[in-house]
């Protein structure tokens, strides 16, 4: 008899619910059995399994479990030892002598049964061989069917665990029509909430507007007077007072322009230098002193489907950056290059100032509202937070990239 270690004994009256038992009858548990019986040179071979305290037949080689009574006690005393058994010919073993599988079909002689055992050191089955002439085996051949048996677990574990990918697949599939249930009403409600947020601000902008312009009616009146200094001072602030507050109201209909659905219309890049014209005179209308030189280096013509109103908001607020934070110590205008290279299903704007630049803490949260990141900043923190609204509004990506002192370079793409 060939032996190894006695880690845990089952007896065949002790049950188990062990997940590697429920498995139905496969080929591949077939093809082990036939494996084992060549590998012994054997008629037969086995692979049984122990539930509830009963063995059962996973898979044969030479008979069928029909032929065999349910009592299989030379593979319950592999489980009851939990080591290999080795029987060269049972009629002459007291033990199974005057047994149905001894004493008729199938007339068992020789019989080699190594133990199933999981990693915890359950014993949940046998891999057995048997013939009906008495022999030995060889030790070599034991250690082979030890090998065989680590297959079986191994394939035992494989069909549990696809079982388990299964089951939870089937709650992830049921999950996921839940939850897209509810994101489908969440969507909703974020379409609402944007639509509320977009009437918001336009109406807020508009509204405020209208006093903006009666200050700013008034304070230009009141600076055409003959009035002592402290008064002149008082309006000026006025003046400059509503002149911000304007510039705030802006952003806020720029960004209620980016949630709005704008019709899309299409244009030839080659003419994106007629948007920056109207950007920078947009941006003179705030900083009259303001003055830019600029070129535009586009590659070919090619369309693109995009409005030309967001298109100006994303160059103005640009535009407005470059003059904010400009080297004031410089005598020479600002200077903006607009890089535009099309490519078949994209146009892709780098956008260049040789301004003050950003350290790495500003970049990373520029797009941020009401951030501003300079001192050089007089304004309200929105520029380049409508400029990341609008890009997102075209479906289309951005970055940053700048070296202080050295300057900025925005650059967006654009589906055509």
């Amino acid at each position: 008899m060939s032996s190894e270690t006695n880690t845990k004994s089952r007896g065949v009256s002790e049950p188990t619910d062990h997940p590697l038992l429920v498995s139905t009858e496969e080929q591949d548990y077939t093809d082990l059995a036939e494996l084992a019986a060549s590998l012994c040179q054997t008629s037969i071979a086995a692979i049984s399994l122990l539930d509830q305290g009963q063995l059962y037949f996973k898979a044969m080689k030479g008979l069928t479990p029909q032929q065999l009574s349910r009592e299989n006690p030379f593979s319950e005393q592999v489980i009851e030892t939990g080591i290999s058994v080795l029987i060269p010919d049972a009629s002459l073993d007291s033990r199974f002598a005057n047994h149905p599988w001894v004493l008729g079909p199938p007339h068992i002689r020789l019989y080699a049964g190594v133990p199933l055992r999981t990693k915890g050191g359950e014993v949940v089955g046998t891999l057995c061989v048997m013939d009906s002439i008495p022999k030995s085996i060889t030790n070599a051949q034991i250690k082979g069917l030890q090998t065989l048996a680590q297959q079986v677990l191994n394939l035992l574990e494989l069909r549990a665990k696809t079982r388990e990918l299964e089951e939870k697949y089937t709650i992830l599939q049921d999950n996921n029509h839940l939850l897209w249930g509810t994101v489908s009403r969440s969507s909703h409600d974020l379409d609402q909430l944007n639509s509320e947020l977009e009437t918001l601000l336009y109406r807020a902008s508009h509204d405020i507007a209208r006093p903006l312009s009666s200050l700013e009616g008034l304070s230009r009146l009141a600076r055409m007077e003959s009035l002592p200094d402290d008064q002149r001072r008082l309006w000026e602030g006025v003046a400059h007072t509503t002149k911000e507050m304007r510039n705030l109201t802006n952003k806020f209909q720029q960004i209620s322009e980016a949630l709005s659905e704008a019709p899309e219309i299409s244009f030839p890049v080659s003419k994106i230098e007629e948007l920056l014209i109207v950007a920078v005179s947009r941006v003179r209308d705030r900083f009259p002193e303001a003055n830019f030189s600029w070129e535009v280096i586009d590659a070919e013509s090619s369309p693109l489907s995009v409005s030309p109103q967001l298109m100006v908001i994303i160059l103005t607020n640009l535009v407005e950056n470059v003059w904010v934070f400009r080297k004031t110590n410089q005598k020479e205008p600002p200077w903006i290059r607009l890089e535009i290279l099309p490519t078949d299903h994209a146009v892709t704007f780098s956008f260049h100032d040789q301004g003050i630049g950003m350290s790495p803490q500003v970049v990373d949260r520029a797009f941020e509202m009401f951030y501003r990141g300079s001192e050089a900043s007089k304004g309200n923190g929105l520029g380049l937070y409508v400029v990341g609204r609008v890009v997102n509004a075209l479906s289309g990506v951005y970055f940053i990239t700048s070296e202080e002192k050295k300057g900025t370079t925005f650059t967006f793409s654009l589906a055509i």
